[in-house]
């Protein structure tokens, strides 16, 4: 089981084989659609269960599936964020916090592909985050988030936003 929320609600990991059909899904697939709030959820306990039972293998393809999504599927960056927060790997977090604007959908909305939405670097602000995912990120987490500057790094002794995170997750944990 994960709780979630300190303890307020809590969430059951799908049992493996829903686990396993889950993997082959999104490795099959590479699409993750965003339907509400209701796929970030099931992602994190997919994340979480193949972290837990040290499916190394598994977790680094579906590492690699979302990596290699088009470039215009604005969800890919937040995914790896997921991932590398889910499986504890941070330079994944910081990975994706370095990719271009145009990674995180920053094009014509009608030129993106369909259920996408429009997600942003914003998305990785703590008040942009939808409800229920900002349920399942761990405190330590979410304060580093709202101490990240989010001006651009375009000066070379400032870093790229991943640097920066990645110094604050090593200060925080």
């Amino acid at each position: 089981m994960i709780a979630a929320c300190q303890g307020e609600r809590v969430l059951e990991l799908p049992e493996k084989g829903h686990a396993i059909w889950h993997f082959l899904f999104f490795i099959q697939r590479a699409n993750f659609c965003l339907k509400g709030d209701r796929w970030d959820i099931d992602f994190c306990d997919f994340v979480v269960f193949l972290h837990k039972y040290d499916c190394e293998l598994a977790l680094q393809l579906l590492i690699e599936g979302v990596a290699g999504m088009p470039v215009e599927y604005a969800a890919r960056p937040l995914l790896l964020f997921l991932i590398g927060i889910h499986a504890e790997r941070y330079p994944l977090c910081a990975r994706a916090l370095d990719m271009p604007p145009q990674c995180w959908g920053d094009t014509p909305a009608d030129s993106r592909p369909p259920n996408v939405g429009d997600l942003t670097v914003s998305v990785l602000h703590p008040l942009a985050f939808s409800r229920n995912l900002f349920c399942r990120l761990p405190q330590d987490f979410l304060w580093a988030l709202l101490h990240l500057p989010y001006q651009a790094a375009d000066s070379a002794d400032q870093g790229g936003l991943g640097d920066r995170f990645l110094s604050l997750i090593n200060y925080v944990v």
